[in-house]
């Protein structure tokens, strides 16, 4: 019936039927270098919160949050089970792009994921790059670990200079949960359609420091004052060793945030920000 009605008697039409799936998003990102057989190394897996509002409702966006390691409740079996099996996706991906172009993938496997509740792999989408705003926790967690991200890559593209992370289990990123890291994204009001612009943050309260981390996006400079020019504005990154300290910190920062409508912090209006506030969940 619901064909019928959508096609009517217009049998040239096209729809297109998807399967509606449920469970947890992942994003598994690898730097690849299958030069050499089997040599990948896997960055930590981080669940990005795309839906604008709450228990993801409202519109689709770049993305309002991640946290890594978004897996850590579950039992090893289950983490275990699952690395094999996005092993699997990541070796059939890397194959078949290489029997295509008749070439060797070298770079960022960026591979999103549904996980359902019995641990089973879903793939939504690939990009050849880190993602947005993936990225902030990989580097966080690097950082931490005092691990050069640089010297990854160079080891992915140079196999002679592996003895620079010879001390690094290239899957041990994956699945090491010794830090977390918290990423909150703070949009302007109408985001991701038209959004407010051209009004000042007051970040004074937020004080970084190696374990917290503001990343600019839709910001710029306006003598000596933090302008907003852009949907995503800024992200507060908080690293723990624990997941739940790691969201509480980025929490207690984002809230010190305030937006005013004038550069002189005259006219306060928090109206103009908004952030979601079940990110981790």
């Amino acid at each position: 019936v619901a064909v019928d009605s959508l096609i009517g008697n217009t049998p040239s039409k096209k729809i297109v039927i998807e399967q509606f799936l449920v469970g947890t998003e992942l994003s598994a990102i690898y730097i690849c270098n299958y030069k050499v057989e089997d040599d990948v190394i896997g960055l930590p897996w981080i669940k990005d919160y795309k839906s604008r509002d709450e228990y993801n409702s409202g519109p689709n966006t770049g993305g309002m949050g991640t946290v890594s390691h978004p897996l850590n409740f579950e039992n090893k079996n289950f983490i275990f089970k699952l690395n094999l099996e996005i092993e699997n996706i990541l070796k059939t991906t890397i194959t078949s792009i290489n029997k295509k172009f008749k070439s060797n993938y070298l770079g960022f496997l960026y591979i999103g994921l549904m996980i359902n509740k019995e641990g089973n792999a879903n793939v939504l989408e690939y990009n050849c790059r880190l993602g947005d705003p993936e990225a902030q926790n990989i580097m966080m967690i690097l950082d931490f670990k005092d691990i050069d991200l640089l010297d990854l890559i160079l080891e992915e593209s140079d196999p002679n200079t592996s003895e620079l992370v010879n001390d690094i289990n290239k899957q041990s990123l994956i699945t090491d949960e010794s830090v977390y890291c918290c990423n909150i994204v703070l949009a302007a009001q109408g985001y991701p359609g038209q959004f407010k612009k051209d009004f000042f943050l007051d970040l004074s309260e937020v004080i970084e420091n190696d374990f917290i981390k503001i990343f600019h996006a839709g910001t710029i400079a306006d003598n000596g004052k933090v302008k907003v020019t852009g949907g995503r504005i800024l992200t507060i990154n908080v690293i723990a060793k624990d997941k739940a300290t790691a969201i509480d910190i980025a929490y207690e920062n984002i809230k010190k945030i305030k937006a005013y409508e004038d550069k002189d912090f005259q006219k306060e209006n928090g109206d103009l920000i908004f952030y979601r506030e079940d990110i981790g969940n």
